[in-house]
């Protein structure tokens, strides 16, 4: 071999020597250990968290890992679980368990941003949320947790033998799921005035109210009309039972209110500041708010008495749909109207600036024919002018 070829040979197997020591010493560095969340261990069904509705955010899968969180759910009540992360940095999927933990009631199981599972109960259940990464993914996520009621409490009322016997008074938050029917019982007694009165928006779904005899064959009452709030009122001679029907035209659901008054027929529970049916006979208020009844064929009458100048108002907050009232304020001697407010809402307002003291006569009415006398709260405030600087 010529020298020159000897000297690059040598050269070359330096070289690779040198490269092959250096390949020993380095070492890539190790992949970052996955530090899980705080509601480890979490990782089985009997290990889940519990959890009620609302945003957990910063949650972790590590690879080949899974989160379990368990959820207590009513009757009727929708779940709507969701998780929010990024597909490209690991596929988390999500499923949604029976009370055993083995049963699928739903699941998002998609190759995109987030999943999705809804599911609805029909009694009192425990649902399992389990996530897990695809292939044995790890990812972080956000879960978030949304419980809607679907029915009410007093389901199931369907039929007249399951109707619930309700006694008089207000029962709010009730709801009508889609192509259903509730159904209560009253007990009236003889000589006696009901009035049912359902509350609701009609735009939101357009409820009927039927009340229906003993026997479940004969209606007595309807009201079916096209705009919020339904009422039926029903005297009796004798003591009855009677069923409350309410159901959604063409299958609607809604969210109600319902009321249910009994009184003994021309009979009226007078407030404690009668009697006050004459601008004589007005007691003197001062500002406050009254809890208050108009009876029918009455008129309710109170007296103003601000010692200064300044600007008084009167509120009236009632349900219209079960009697309209109207408010005026006259002078002292209720010869003349000074203000007042017609309308046909749950509120009426007067606002009257006084330039002095003055004495103000108030009077309640309405311009309807009342069967049952109607609560109604009033507020009188009284504003003193800013005093110059």
């Amino acid at each position: 071999m010529r020298p020159m070829h000897r000297a690059m040979g040598a050269l070359l197997l330096s070289t690779l020597v040198l490269i092959g020591a250096v390949g020993l010493l380095y070492a890539p560095p190790a992949a970052a250990a996955c530090v899980d969340d705080a509601y480890e261990e979490n990782d089985t069904a009997a290990t889940a968290v519990a959890l009620t509705a609302g945003t957990y955010p910063n949650l972790v899968v590590c690879p080949n890992d899974e989160d379990w969180f368990r959820v207590d759910l009513a009757a009727h009540t929708r779940i709507d679980a969701s998780i929010a992360f990024r597909h490209a940095q690991g596929d988390l999927d999500l499923y949604l368990l029976d009370e055993t933990g083995r049963r699928v009631l739903a699941a998002g199981t998609s190759q995109t941003d987030n999943e999705t599972a809804v599911y609805t109960s029909t009694a009192p259940t425990t649902v399992y949320v389990r996530v897990v990464g695809y292939a044995g993914a790890g990812n972080t996520y956000t879960l978030r947790v949304a419980l809607t009621a679907t029915d009410d409490p007093w389901e199931e009322n369907d039929t007249l033998a399951q109707a619930p016997l309700l006694a008089p008074g207000a029962y709010p938050g009730l709801i009508l799921a889609a192509g259903d029917v509730d159904i209560f019982a009253v007990d009236v007694p003889a000589n006696s005035i009901l009035r049912a009165t359902i509350f609701f928006t009609h735009a939101q779904g357009d409820l009927d109210l039927y009340l229906i005899d003993g026997t479940g064959t004969r209606t007595l009452r309807s009201s079916t009309s096209t705009t919020d709030n339904e009422q039926v009122i029903y005297p009796t001679t004798q003591a009855e039972r009677v069923y409350l029907y309410i159901e959604g035209y063409r299958g609607a659901s809604n969210r109600y209110d319902l009321v249910l008054e009994v009184e003994p027929a021309g009979a009226c529970e007078e407030d404690s500041w009668t009697p006050n049916q004459s601008p004589e006979s007005a007691p003197p208020l001062t500002p406050g708010a009254y809890g208050l009844t108009l009876c029918p064929d009455t008129t309710d009458w109170f007296a103003l008495r601000p010692s200064t100048a300044g600007t008084v108002t009167v509120r009236l907050d009632f349900r219209h749909m079960l009697g309209d009232l109207d408010l005026r304020l006259w002078d002292a001697n209720a010869t003349r109207v000074l203000g007042q407010s017609l309308g046909s809402t749950d509120v009426e307002v007067v606002t009257l600036p006084l330039i002095g003291p003055r004495d103000v006569k108030v009077e309640v009415f309405t311009g309807m024919s009342l069967t049952l006398g109607v609560a109604y709260t009033l507020t009188y405030t009284f504003q003193t002018p800013p005093t110059p600087t």
